[in-house]
């Protein structure tokens, strides 16, 4: 199986989120991160326990090669920009929702990752934590009767 090189950019409390459940992703493997704040690579392989480049420039991040897909984990408004370019630079895409605040910027997106030949998804970082799934699966179950609304 292909290891996928990430590149998270906006490194705030969700994109810790997604770093930790990458680390349990066969193939997955968070190589570096990106943020406008100073990040400091020996603290960060000590939070996380594997060992991070960090980028402060967003242009930059997408230039390194060995990087297969950009996580965009930054505020709303930044997402359609972002997710274009990286398309442009041949990056899969994850983004964290909302996509992109209107639907011309949605519209852009998917047309720069159609012209790329890219892959991309749109997350919600909460479906994937243990609360959640422990309520998915007790709602499958039947153990909490009829969902009625959601």
């Amino acid at each position: 199986m292909k290891e996928f090189k990430i590149g998270i950019v906006g490194f705030g409390w969700v994109a810790g989120a997604h770093l930790e459940t990458y680390k349990s992703i066969e193939g997955a493997e968070v190589a570096a991160v990106c943020d406008v704040r100073p990040l400091d690579p020996a603290r960060l392989e000590m939070e996380h326990g594997i060992p991070l480049r960090v980028y402060s420039d967003y242009e930059e991040m997408l230039k390194d090669d060995s990087i297969d897909i950009i996580d965009i984990c930054t505020p709303h408004p930044f997402h359609p920009g972002q997710a274009v370019k990286a398309a442009q630079a041949g990056k899969h895409l994850v983004i964290e929702k909302p996509l992109a605040p209107s639907l011309a910027e949605a519209v852009a997106i998917r047309d720069a990752v159609k012209k790329a030949g890219v892959q991309a998804c749109v997350c919600l970082e909460c479906r994937f934590s243990q609360h959640f799934t422990m309520i998915k699966s007790c709602l499958d179950q039947g153990l909490l009767g009829s969902l009625h609304f959601g």
